[in-house]
């Protein structure tokens, strides 16, 4: 396996590098965030003496008895007193939910200018209570998510083609994949499988006291059949109820943020481009990894232009976009996106055969009165002319590897 050095967060955390804002990495478990942070520390080890480094994972069976504010203050006070000079302290703690009352020990370490405090979570709630309440502008979210095309052609050493960008579209780009063999579909599904299982065990049921699992189970695999789609929490508790899981709207919307929480699925809320609007009804939702989906979801003819369009979100994520869908008229547009106040519209369609079809699929975005990039990706690489009245047309495999 071809160790992935994640540039792009560290070019994130770089600024705040030895300030007294807390670095919260969040991101849904197993993304790589305990990885993310060795490598912060690799880069801090060139300078920095090994004993002024602590750090802490609470999925080890080491830290295991570090459950709580009082045994954090006690094991911290021991371990820094092995770092007998005037260098920087640095602190890391990874799945730091895990601890109780964290908030408390870390707020006192951030406030003493020696030390400089990293942290990580796989629950966006808990994290963001916590911190806001004690730590108001004092802190940094940098959300890390899993492999982007690119660092999947790195962690197999690989260039770019055709069965590689199938592969990527069917397994997703969790790290770990990268130590299976590609055609092991057995271990791949198990790998998928035991995520979910310890997800929603560990991130959702366990921490938010789930009764209904069955429902929570039939839940996410209603997302995954209808990513991309307009979604409400009357359509969900209808169509459940027809399969004798009762649950009302109100305990639906609880139970999908739980799992949002957990970074399990993202939802994206629709904006009406003429008047600004944003709707707080029937958003959309993506799995924050496509193979994630593809293992709940299954993958057929009639899901690839889910799955296009969930990999196309995810590639934007990745790149660190604001993303809403957008509404004009009664049109829809995929995403409306947005990053150093510079916006760009993205539409994801399957299949474009021909050039005449390439130009119906321009008019939604064409009717959009600016200026802004307007893009329509397609899953195969376009074999004629790719623009029309200011809108590009490109292939997802040109997408995923450009578009930035």
């Amino acid at each position: 396996m071809e160790q992935v050095l994640r540039k792009r967060y560290i070019q994130k955390v770089k600024p705040f590098v030895n300030t007294d804002v807390i670095k919260v990495l969040i991101g849904q478990r197993r993304v790589g965030k305990s990885v993310f942070m060795k490598q912060v520390i690799e880069q801090l080890l060139i300078g920095v003496p090994p004993e002024n480094i602590v750090y802490i994972d609470k999925e080890n069976r080491k830290f295991e008895n570090i459950n709580n504010y009082q045994q954090l203050e006690k094991y911290l006070v021991t371990v820094f007193k092995k770092s007998q000079n005037d260098h920087k302290k640095y602190l890391f703690i990874d799945e730091i939910q895990e601890i109780e009352g964290f908030e408390k020990v870390i707020r006192s370490y951030n406030t003493d200018e020696c030390y400089d405090v990293y942290i990580s979570g796989s629950n966006s709630s808990i994290i963001s209570s916590e911190l806001s309440t004690l730590l108001t502008g004092r802190y940094v979210e940098i959300e890390i998510t899993p492999f982007s095309y690119q660092e999947f052609l790195l962690s197999r050493n690989a260039q770019s083609s055709a069965d590689m960008l199938n592969k990527y579209m069917e397994i997703g780009g969790m790290p770990f994949l990268a130590k299976l063999d590609l055609d092991d579909k057995e271990a791949i599904s198990n790998y998928h499988e035991s995520l979910i299982s310890t997800i929603l065990l560990k991130d959702i049921v366990s921490r938010y006291a789930i009764r209904n699992v069955d429902f929570l189970n039939k839940l996410i695999h209603y997302i995954a059949s209808h990513t991309g789609s307009l979604i409400s929490a009357k359509r969900i508790s209808d169509f459940l109820t027809g399969q004798k899981v009762g649950m009302t709207p109100t305990s639906v919307l609880e139970y999908l943020e739980h799992v949002k929480s957990a970074f399990l699925i993202h939802q994206v809320k629709r904006e009406d481009l003429l008047g600004k609007k944003i709707f707080e009804i029937n958003p959309k939702y993506y799995f924050n990894d496509i193979g994630i989906r593809n293992h709940l979801g299954g993958i057929s003819e009639f899901a690839l232009p889910q799955i296009l369009e969930g990999m196309v979100y995810s590639h934007l994520k990745f790149n660190g976009y604001n993303i809403r869908v957008g509404k004009i008229s009664n049109r829809e547009i995929d995403f409306k996106v947005e990053k150093n106040n510079e916006i760009k519209y993205v539409q994801a369609s399957y299949n474009i055969q021909n050039y005449d079809t390439a130009k119906r699929e321009f008019n939604n975005l064409i009717d959009i009165p600016d200026n802004y990039e307007k893009i329509v990706v397609t899953m195969q690489n376009p074999k004629f002319e790719t623009q029309y009245k200011g809108v590009k047309l490109i292939g997802l495999e040109e997408f995923l590897l450009t578009f930035e």
